[in-house]
């Protein structure tokens, strides 16, 4: 997942770049942030079997939070990148309003998400379903992409 978002941080950057170069640089440093944030967690959480092992399961929880603590974080600057992307899509003119509205839904659902972790765990559960938004959404967009190949 980090090397699909690391290579489509650079491909975006690439193809957008001519609506702002500002702008594209700004969502592909979004992005790449969070795949560095996310690649972090992973080595926290390739940790955790040696420590089961080991009978650290303390330590090896305290890493699973840390790892779910980075990832949301990620997702924050991952909305970040959503709603620059949006801007940046919008001035292509290329791609379906309705889509760039569900885009938008979801860069703002991932900030949520990801603002609630840290601040308001106990929202985490009124907050999940609207995952759904982020799922269609990217679904309808990469749908879109490869049916219509233009931005």
């Amino acid at each position: 997942m980090v090397a699909a978002d690391v290579t489509l941080a650079l491909l975006f950057y690439d193809i957008l770049r001519g609506f702002s170069e500002p702008l594209a640089r700004a969502a592909m440093v979004l992005r790449l942030l969070q795949g560095a944030l996310i690649a972090v967690g992973l080595v926290r959480l390739a940790g955790v079997p040696g420590m089961i092992d080991a009978g650290e399961t303390a330590m090896a929880h305290q890493m699973i939070g840390l790892h779910a603590i980075g990832y949301d974080v990620g997702l924050v600057f991952f909305g970040g990148n959503a709603l620059v992307m949006v801007t940046l899509l919008a001035r292509s003119g290329g791609v379906p309003r309705v889509i760039l509205a569900g885009l938008g839904l979801s860069g703002l659902v991932y900030i949520a998400g990801g603002l609630a972790r840290l601040l308001a765990p106990g929202l985490i559960p009124v907050i999940q379903p609207a995952y759904l938004v982020p799922m269609l959404s990217e679904t309808a967009f990469c749908l879109w992409l490869l049916v219509r190949a233009r931005i």
